[in-house]
């Protein structure tokens, strides 16, 4: 990789950071960081990875609500750096194999380094684990997968950027995608579930929860919700689990650590802008 293009997408995704007061430990949301940025993020039915356009009174970002929440997020990001960079009008159309097989060109490496810089800070990855007191380079698939909840990226996404940035070695990082995190949530509750999921533990339940309707999310026990948006179906071991059923904003609340934290869940297929996802649609 062009080291260059490397640091130059570091540097403009802390640039983004400073500009809205972030520090380069705390995970963000990207779409309330475009909104920030005053640039339209729109959700769209289309089978594609994102486009972004430069055209009009707004810069503005279309994703596809084909593709699971993990992927638009990191696609938004992606999307951001044609802005942040100045590339001008972009339909990225490519999935992961056909970039691996394709003549993959500067521009989409550099944006694709400042996605992956903006959401996984290298020193808020090792902040993480360290809270923990795990070393990357022993932790199991069920840690990073709760890292990667934290961060609101994919399973496989954030594995492969810990090897990037030197946090685990190519060794390291086939083991770990042995595993899928459709894999790991059988291993947890015993059955397949055919839906995206978070996993937090007690250190990564400070901060809004992004959801869409139908995913799960794993707590520590003693959490409950204020409202049926979200509604607890089964308890595994020293965690409960929870099923995004309605579209809209909820709490969780746990008296016993006086704690808490809201939940935004984002109603399926949703078409429209992006800061309208979770608005209340009770609708069967």
């Amino acid at each position: 990789m062009n080291h260059q293009l490397f640091t130059d997408a570091i540097r403009e995704a802390d640039r983004v950071r400073m500009e809205l007061g972030l520090s380069i430990y705390e995970p963000l949301n990207i779409y309330d960081i475009c909104k920030s940025l005053g640039i339209d993020v729109r959700f769209v039915n289309v089978n594609m990875e994102g486009m972004y356009s430069d055209q009009g009174h707004h810069p503005t970002i279309l994703l596809s609500n084909q593709r699971p929440l993990p992927r638009r997020n990191y696609s938004c990001a992606h999307e951001l750096g044609h802005h942040r960079f100045g590339h001008g009008t972009r339909v990225d159309m490519m999935t992961d194999e056909e970039r691996a097989n394709a003549s993959y060109n500067n521009e989409e490496i550099l944006v694709d380094s400042f996605a992956g810089a903006l959401l996984m800070p290298l020193a808020g990855l090792q902040a993480e684990f360290i809270q923990r007191g795990k070393d990357p380079k022993k932790s199991s698939p069920l840690d990073f997968m709760i890292i990667a909840s934290i961060f609101g990226v994919g399973y496989g996404t954030i594995v492969t950027h810990c090897r990037i940035n030197g946090l685990i070695g190519f060794d390291r990082e086939k083991t770990l995608l042995k595993h899928s995190p459709a894999k790991i949530l059988k291993g947890l509750l015993g059955k397949s579930q055919p839906t995206h999921y978070k996993i937090l533990d007690e250190f990564g339940t400070g901060i809004p929860i992004d959801l869409e309707v139908s995913n799960l999310l794993i707590l520590p026990t003693g959490y409950e919700a204020e409202c049926d948006h979200l509604v607890k179906i089964g308890e595994v071991g020293i965690s409960s689990v929870f099923k995004a059923v309605y579209g809209g904003i909820t709490r969780l609340n746990n008296e016993s650590l006086k704690t808490g934290c809201f939940v935004r869940i984002q109603n399926k297929n949703y078409v429209g802008l992006a800061e309208y996802r979770h608005l209340e649609n009770k609708e069967i």
